[in-house]
């Protein structure tokens, strides 16, 4: 993890505002995007919203992005 962001584990997202509560996932219905929304579910991460995206979107800084 970068050095700015404050959260070491999933369960910390409930407190670290870093992301604005945006996590940017891969193509829409990938294996990696179903498992987000489990994720999601499961640390209880009420607020959050998972985003789907191209790889280049992904590059963008500033949210929780994942591969």
């Amino acid at each position: 993890m970068p050095d700015d962001v404050k959260a070491s584990s999933v369960a910390d997202l409930k407190t670290d505002a870093s992301f604005s509560k945006k996590i940017v996932g891969i193509d829409p219905g990938s294996g990696v995007m179903i498992k987000a929304v489990q994720a999601i579910k499961v640390y209880g991460l009420d607020g959050y919203k998972l985003q789907a995206s191209s790889g280049a979107g992904m590059i963008v800084g500033g949210w929780l992005t994942l591969l």
